[in-house]
């Protein structure tokens, strides 16, 4: 049978880093050395090109940085989620125990 193990710290790490990641990304400004490009080409073909690529790297960058804060935020539920249900299981644990204990039950008594 195989038990599943989760590294809660581990999962926590990784939804910051994603996050981290994802704020850096949405920091950077792609389509500026193209903007300041595409004027000194502006009778060429590369000129144009520059213009028009603005635009879609922006939007590229911008999906990459949402896509990695949806990560991060799905990690940090995850992360949220094992450590409740491993309190949970915890607690039910803890509750069979003492209501054993409260009945006088014991291993030596249990047949």
């Amino acid at each position: 049978m195989t038990w599943l193990q989760v590294d809660i710290d581990a999962l926590r790490a990784l939804a910051s880093a994603l996050t981290s990641e994802a704020e850096l990304i949405g920091e950077l400004k792609p389509g500026a050395p193209l903007a300041a490009a595409a004027p000194a080409m502006a009778s060429s073909a590369v000129g144009g090109a520059l213009t028009r690529a603005e635009a879609p790297l922006h939007t590229a960058y911008h999906a990459m940085s949402i896509c990695l804060h949806r990560m991060a935020e799905a990690t940090s539920a995850g992360a949220m989620n094992y450590e409740t249900a491993e309190e949970e299981f915890r607690r039910q644990v803890e509750a069979v125990g003492n209501s054993f204990e409260s009945a006088g039950i014991s291993e030596n008594t249990v047949s």
